[in-house]
């Protein structure tokens, strides 16, 4: 057995080493440097010059993501390097936070800067393997200093002492006593005062940081290991506690990174602090008293929020202790980092010629500390979860407050834009808002589109060449699939696009557009080309297009009638050529109909393969793109009797919601007027550019109300425009009519509420779980990873999952306009409720005891379903107790061979869970043949089932209830030979069944075993 795993693994590692080596990108350049770095041991001290060696490596490694950069140079003329790591790294993302951590200060203080050291290997490395790595590359620019003390670090000394050579910089100064401080006699009126008679590190690091934005930061030092924020002074030089206006914010900063840590939160560390820090946090004065710190001076002069780490005992302790700190410190370095992403960010612009405006102070109600808006008039304001008034104020402009702003716990942070009027505009009034929107990180600003060039109708061989060349020019992103054939052979293509095609990743919404279900309006079949085009052309390039990639599965159909397509005509107005399938059917009134009594033809192809394509996937939301007038349609479409009157959907207001965020993103839809005399259905009126379906007309047996009433998905039927096949001119007309309505509502799918629901203890995912709202009719479940998604407007709720078996949990939720709120179920299992839905409510399965007497309890079965349970003796043990099978089989008329299964347990006499699984399993299926229970009933009808419950049985009284790993067992362990009588009864019993497959079920741990000598072992608990 041994031998086999040893190949096994070999075999493995041979199969990975192969694909690793198959799958390498980089240049011969690249490798070559790559290869330097493997070679470096970073778990140890780097000189100044092996430091500088080492950051141009891996700036040369990375160039896509890496930059080095330098702040200024020491007293001595070393520089001061720090490491900008983000995604299009020479580029600026207007509207992406800056994070900055600064190391070495003090320069024998030193395990900070090689912690860093090995955060920028770390996020390097992991940039295309870890997702998380990867977003926060993505959405954040992170600059990392090593040292900004490099003379001293050059003097320190390795080893178990803290004294000081190192600490102070080549003239003797502590650096951080240096900075400006709040509570000093000078005056000063710019930058230069301020930079006066301080260090070159000093004066480096101040202009460096005022010319930046840097929005959170923090600063590492070794000599204890505690979390300290500010204040680090106080005005009479005390040692307690000095608090700044932002306190709440910067005890959650500590805690979390203090928590993060594996020991900090221990909160004692060090021989010579016998009181310790309570929770691993402190505040600096009340630590102790810091005039002239730099923390103080991030908060105070910068919209930087600071904190200062402290990381060891020892200030440069043995180098053989770094990989220790780095294990101790890597999630916490991440995780802080992270909370740049918390609060409140937006733009701030001219509300008339919508320039961005610099040096705006964004003021928050009851805070007094302000941050000011950078040159592209973008701001992050670091906040706490809560409700706020902010307000936004330049000397050139009228103020503007906004009330009501919600925070939500963690990132991504609510997004709030402002527009201010200049001072000269005192005619228009200033709009007070309370409608915040969300986004993600990095996605603030609206960078310009890389736009399609050329604008064309596709038959059916063109749309195919051209979905299949955009596949594969953005292989990365995209994927072509078919779902199935029209009714003339036609493949019904997909392309899916995400930054993981082929599967679902869980808490990812899907999403899908239908295009051209009437064959002859193909307005849609051509915007969603293009869309394509957008996407694929965009994707790295565009915050906006890749985040939506990146967080969302789109699926896309341009054509689900392409059959219909090929005999329309291009300048059609409103005739029907071409609108049904060749069978001459109307999808559109095809699909199960809400009311059955109102009947429905049988299901044409196109309609099969977009069912089952929809059962598929756990969408969230859809649309079906028309033509032949300009409106947003939403459920329902159909009324029970067939009048023409509003049908309204327990969802009616979240429809409506979705509908006008497609009508008022499109310049016309919204306006109402939607087709003049000879186009579409005249003198058509929407208000706001939207409809209830059945309002408008009766549509039974549509796509749209099947989504909703049978799926967990929300669908709106688009008319894209009066003309149902216009002319190839006019297409770019429509593109840039409907461009961000499409993009905006594929964003729409992000709202409402999502989690997962798991099971209590386990973590198992439940699939099916129903998620009810209170007081809406309409309930939508899990899928099979456990995630669900729930679209709702703005609102507090009260959210119930329930499943067969488990209990019902119910909590309450409040959604804001933004990203949908996160809420998570973990249920307990209910053995009633469990028993009654998935046991046959059989009371003896659930006994919390082992069987006394095997082999009465088979008896007592072949007793209790006679014809269907037989018992057989199959031998003896060493000691003398039978071996007893079970045999369970029904005839089945008219077949000859079925299937012939095996399920054998205590191969190994200390594990008495088999039997007992075994023995419940006799009695559930027994009892499903009994009830007519269909599954059991197809089991049944092609499958013989033998069961011996217990092998090697003589061993029960020898093992120990509660011994998992049978360490404690004290009887004798089977040799597995012919010679012995267990063996030989198990042998003779295969060989005369002839087993297709037989199954061991054993246990002393979780999982499936591997296939020997006919036998899949399985671990079953």
């Amino acid at each position: 057995m041994a031998e086999f795993r040893s190949c096994l693994r070999y075999l493995l590692y041979k199969i990975v080493l192969i694909l690793v080596l198959t799958n390498i990108r980089c240049s011969c350049k690249e490798q070559k440097y790559a290869a330097k770095l493997e070679l470096d041991n970073l778990a140890r001290y780097h000189n100044y010059t092996e430091l500088t060696q080492l950051l141009n490596l891996y700036e040369i490694s990375y160039p896509s993501i890496a930059q080095l950069k330098t702040a200024g140079k020491s007293v001595q003329e070393r520089e001061l390097w720090y490491m900008k790591i983000t995604s299009n790294v020479t580029e600026t993302t207007p509207g992406k936070p800056m994070f900055k951590y600064v190391a070495n200060m003090h320069g024998n203080e030193a395990v900070g800067r090689e912690m860093l050291v090995l955060l920028i290997d770390y996020l390097l490395r992991n940039y295309e393997s870890d997702q998380r790595i990867k977003d926060l590359v993505d959405y954040t620019d992170i600059y990392i200093m090593p040292s900004m003390n490099p003379d001293g670090f050059e003097v320190s000394i390795e080893g178990n002492s803290n004294k000081p050579p190192g600490r102070n910089n080549a003239n003797d100064v502590d650096l951080n006593r240096d900075f400006p401080d709040q509570f000093d006699k000078k005056k000063y009126t710019s930058l230069q005062s301020m930079l006066v008679d301080r260090q070159p590190e000093t004066q480096n690091m101040m202009e460096w940081i005022l010319s930046n934005h840097f929005v959170l930061s923090a600063n590492l030092h070794g000599g204890s290991v505690v979390a300290s924020y500010p204040y680090d002074d106080r005005f009479d030089r005390m040692d307690a506690a000095s608090p700044a206006p932002d306190q709440n914010l910067f005890v959650y900063l500590a805690h979390l990174y203090s928590n993060e840590h594996k020991t900090m939160h221990l909160g004692k560390h060090c021989l010579d602090e016998e009181s310790g820090f309570k929770d691993g946090i402190t505040n600096g004065a009340q630590w102790y008293d810091v005039p002239g710190g730099m923390q103080d001076f991030n908060y105070l002069h910068s919209n930087c929020f600071e904190i200062t780490l402290e990381l060891s005992c020892l200030k440069r302790p043995p180098h053989e202790q770094l990989n220790t700190e780095w294990e101790n410190n890597r999630e916490a370095l991440l995780a802080y980092i992270e909370q740049v992403h918390i609060g409140i960010t937006g733009f701030v612009t001219d509300a008339k010629t919508s320039e961005p405006i610099s040096a705006a102070q964004i003021n928050v109600d009851g805070i007094s500390h302000t941050v000011a808006s950078d040159s592209y008039g973008a701001f992050w304001r670091l906040l706490l979860n809560g409700t706020y008034t902010v307000t936004v104020s330049h000397a050139s402009y009228q103020p503007v407050t906004k009330r009501d702003i919600h925070v939500w716990s963690g990132f991504p942070a609510t997004m709030v834009d402002f527009q201010l009027l200049r001072d000269i505009d005192k005619t228009t009034p200033v709009a007070v808002s309370s409608a915040p929107t969300t986004m993600t990180p990095g996605s603030g600003a609206e960078i310009s589109f890389l736009e399609p060039t050329t604008f064309q109708h596709h038959d059916y061989e063109q749309l195919k060449t051209f979905l299949m060349e955009t596949a594969a020019r953005c292989s990365s992103i995209m994927r072509l699939y078919s779902i199935g054939q029209s009714v003339s052979g036609r493949e019904l293509y997909v392309m899916e696009v995400s930054n993981n095609v082929g599967v679902h990743e869980p808490g990812e919404p899907e999403f899908k557009y239908v295009g051209n279900m009437h064959g002859n309006e193909v307005v849609g079949r051509e915007m969603l080309v293009l869309l394509l085009q957008l996407l694929c052309d965009n994707y790295g390039k565009n915050d906006r297009l890749s985040h939506l990639v990146d967080t969302t599965h789109i699926h896309i159909m341009p054509s689900m009638n392409p059959d219909g397509y090929e005999k329309a005509v291009e300048g059609d107005k409103r005739s029907t050529v071409g609108r049904n399938n060749s069978n001459d059917v109307d999808l559109n009134r095809n699909f199960p109909r809400r009311f059955p009594s109102r009947g429905n033809e049988a299901r044409q192809p196109e309609v099969l393969a977009v069912m089952r394509w929809t059962q598929s996937l756990p969408f969230v939301l859809s649309a079906n793109l028309h033509g032949g007038s300009l409106v947003a349609n939403y459920p329902y479409d159909d009324t029970k009797d067939g009048r023409q009157v509003y049908s309204t959907a327990p969802d009616d207001v979240v429809f409506r919601h979705l509908a006008d965020v497609y009508s008022f993103h499109h310049p016309r839809m919204h306006l109402g007027r939607s087709c003049d005399i000879g186009h579409g259905l005249l003198n058509e009126k929407f208000v706001n550019g939207t409809t209830n379906g059945a309002f408008w007309y009766v549509v039974a047996g549509g796509m749209q109300d099947w989504n909703y009433v049978y799926m967990n998905c929300f669908e709106l039927t688009i008319e894209m425009g009066c003309t149902k096949f216009p002319y190839a001119a006019e297409l770019q007309t429509y593109w840039q009519e409907n461009e961000q309505s499409l993009i905006s509502y594929i964003e729409e799918a992000h709202k409402g509420v999502r989690g997962f629901v798991l099971a209590e203890g386990s973590g198992m995912a439940l699939e099916g779980a129903i998620i009810h709202v209170h007081t809406i009719d309409k309930d939508v479940s899990s899928a099979k990873d456990g995630d669900y998604w729930r679209l709702l407007v703005p609102g507090a709720y009260k959210i119930t999952a329930m499943l067969d078996g488990y209990n019902v949990e119910t909590h309450d939720v409040t959604v804001i306009d933004g990203v949908a709120a996160v809420l998570n179920f973990s249920l307990t299992r209910d053995p009633i409720r469990w028993l009654q839905s998935y046991d046959f409510d059989l009371a003896a399965n659930l006994r919390a005891d082992y069987v006394d007497d095997l082999g009465a309890a088979m008896l007592l079965l072949q007793e209790q379903y006679q014809g269907l349970v037989t018992v057989v003796e199959l031998g003896k043990t060493a000691g003398g107790k039978s071996i007893n099978g079970i045999e369970l089989s029904t005839p089945q008329q008219g077949v000859t061979t079925k299937a012939r299964v095996g399920l054998i347990g205590q191969m190994h006499p200390e594990q008495l869970i088999g039997p007992e699984m075994l023995i419940r399993l006799t009695r559930h299926l027994a009892e499903g043949v009994h009830q007519n229970d269909e599954r059991i009933g197809k089991i049944f009808d092609t499958t013989n089932i033998h069961i011996i419950p217990s092998v090697y049985g003589d061993g029960v009284t020898m093992a120990n209830e509660g011994d998992c790993s049978g360490r404690n067992y004290t009887g004798q362990q089977p040799l597995y030979g012919k010679l012995e009588s267990e063996f030989a009864a198990l042998d003779n019993s295969l060989q005369k069944h002839q087993l297709h497959f037989a199954l061991s079920v054993e246990s002393s741990g979780l999982g499936a075993g591997w296939v020997l000598e006919s036998f899949l072992r399985i671990d079953a608990s």
